[in-house]
Formats: C-alpha cells, sequence, structure tokens
C-alpha cells in the first residue's frame, strides 16, 4: 500500500473571475484535521500523523511558469517516493502541472482523466494567457499527456458563450451531463467504458451544487448534493485510482464553512476507501 501524501498548493493565477482559491489549502486541512478518525461508511480508521503533508511550495503570483513548474516537480517528487499524491488547490489550473508530472512517472497516454466538474475547461486563451483554469483539459490533450478517448467528464452543466460550443463536446472526449449523471443515480462507473487503464481523478468542487458547497469562484446551481458526492467518492475503489486533486474551494464566499467541511470529508471518504485491508469486511454496501 503507498503513503497518502496530501499536497498543499495555493495557486490561484489560473483564475480570470472571483479570486480567493489560494486559501482553500489551509483551510481544508484545518477541517480535515478536525475530522475523527473512523468512516462509518467505509469501517475503517485513518492515522493522520502517518499521513505525510507537504505545504511549503514557494508558488509566485508573478512568474506563472515558476509555480506551475514547481507544482510538477513536488507532484513528481511524491511519485517517485512511493506516495499517493493528494492535491488541494488553488484553482483548477494546477491540474495542468500535476498531470504533466504524472505523464513523466507513468508515461505520456497511458493513464486516463476522470474529471468531476460543472465546466469541460476546454476553452480557448484569455487575453493570450493558455493556461487558465477554463483551459485545463484542452491544454493536457493538446501536448498529449493524456488521450483525449480517456478523459471521462462528469456533472456538466449551466451556460457557456456561443462561441465556445464547438469546444464542448468532443467526438473522442466523454463528457457525462449533470442529468446524465442524475438518471443513472450517480453510477459514474456505468459511463466509462475502459476499467483497465489507470485513472487520476480531478474534482473540482462546483461539481457540487452551491447550496451544498457555496465557497467556490465558479458556482453552478443545480449540481450535486453532498451524499451523492461521497458516494461517488467510496465508489472510486472500484478503479485503480493513481492520484487525486481537489481544487477551486475559495473560502471567503463560504457560510458557515460548509464547504471547507464538505472537501474535508472527501478527502476522510477517499483515504478511509483507498486504505481499506483486502482481507477486511467492509460495511460500506449496506449504506446504499
Amino acid at each position: 500500500m503507498k503513503r497518502i501524501e496530501i499536497l498543499s498548493t495555493p495557486y490561484e493565477e489560473g483564475i480570470y473571475w472571483r479570486k480567493g482559491a489560494k486559501k482553500g489549502p489551509e483551510e481544508i486541512l484545518r477541517k480535515f484535521r478536525e475530522t475523527r478518525e473512523y468512516s462509518i461508511y467505509n469501517d475503517n480508521s485513518i492515522d493522520k500523523e502517518s499521513i505525510s503533508y507537504v505545504n511549503d511550495l514557494y508558488l509566485s503570483p508573478y512568474d506563472n511558469e515558476s509555480a506551475l513548474k514547481n507544482i510538477e516537480n513536488s507532484i513528481l517528487n511524491s511519485l517517485n517516493n512511493n506516495n499517493f499524491p493528494i492535491c488541494l488547490g488553488g484553482d483548477h489550473s494546477i491540474t495542468y502541472a500535476i498531470v504533466k508530472a504524472f505523464s513523466q512517472f507513468y508515461g505520456k497516454g497511458d493513464f486516463g482523466i476522470i474529471q468531476f466538474d460543472s465546466h469541460t475547461d476546454t476553452f480557448d486563451d484569455i487575453d493570450g494567457f493558455k493556461y487558465h483554469h477554463g483551459a485545463t483539459f484542452r491544454n493536457i490533450v493538446e501536448e498529449g499527456y493524456v488521450k483525449e478517448e480517456n478523459i471521462i467528464q462528469f456533472g456538466i452543466r449551466g451556460q457557456v458563450r456561443k462561441d465556445s460550443l464547438h469546444l464542448l463536446y468532443s467526438k473522442k472526449r466523454k463528457t457525462v451531463t449533470m442529468k446524465e449523471l442524475v438518471r443513472s443515480n450517480f453510477d459514474f462507473l456505468s459511463f466509462i467504458e475502459n476499467k483497465s487503464i489507470p485513472y487520476y481523478v480531478s474534482f473540482d468542487i462546483d461539481f457540487i451544487d452551491p447550496a451544498f458547497a457555496p465557497g467556490t469562484g465558479t458556482p453552478v446551481p443545480g449540481g450535486a448534493s453532498s451524499f451523492d458526492t461521497l458516494k461517488i467518492i467510496n465508489h472510486l475503489t472500484n478503479l485503480n485510482i493513481i492520484g487525486f486533486d481537489l481544487v477551486e474551494v475559495s473560502p471567503q464566499y463560504d457560510n458557515s464553512e460548509i464547504t471547507v467541511l464538505l472537501a474535508a470529508n472527501i478527502i476522510h471518504e477517499l483515504i478511509t476507501s483507498y486504505t481499506v485491508e483486502d482481507d477486511k469486511e467492509v460495511l460500506k454496501e449496506k449504506f446504499i
């Protein structure tokens, strides 16, 4: 079993609307440390002291290239040390740097991405800037780090500009709208045809309805509930998951800390489901 390593990446220079995501990692970790050890859903406990933490990355707000490179190097170091990286953002542009590191470790095109989000993040440059949080998965595909047919996006909804419609849906990339996901009772596994490859999971907090997670810069009504979200997290173990990020939590827009509390619980449930021993009786199916 690989060791869990939680990496804080307080980078928000990819945001072009409401900033605040750089405060996300410290607030999520604060709430995570307040959670109790045992998960009823997973019938499993975690030892938080055994988890490795990286929260001293220098991410310059003046040099985007060096900041993204530092994230990439930190992730690569984690993988080389046989860790399972959980990265806390920051805005969604950090996923580009993370996936770049994974492609060096696993090989370009040798793994897939499962994205939970309200946006596809496949849009054009903004004012000549390519690596913003609305273009992350377009950048990843165009630079060959992951094959487009191995990217599955869940929860897409809301509105886009008419000039972005050609980028919204692709014949190769699988885009599952929130409407489709609800119809399936959030059985996201049924949409994944190729279960034989490893997957990196990228989770944007705006996948969740703002009634449950208002603390984000790009809230979109009509999202998942907290229950549906935790159900998804606990079913990721049916796949070969090699890493995870949780992005776009902006505490300044949070009400009564419900977003950071949910984010902390997402991390807790991910870890307790990931670290369940093979010979341990797991009770989680009774709660579905």
